[in-house]
């Protein structure tokens, strides 16, 4: 578990480090996550409509 969280702390994906720091309140933590998981969510969109190209 410690791995994965250096990886995440030295990741230079952003948004990640917010996620690992220890003296963020649980809501900043959610709302990071949610903030992640949209850009990935909208990085594949537009992968697959360029791919169907």
């Amino acid at each position: 578990m410690d791995l994965l969280h250096t990886c995440a702390e030295e990741s230079s994906v952003h948004g990640l480090s917010h996620l690992v720091v220890k003296d963020r309140h649980w809501f900043e933590r959610v709302a990071w996550a949610v903030i992640v998981a949209l850009s990935i969510y909208c990085s594949y969109a537009v992968y697959m409509s360029t791919w169907t190209r």
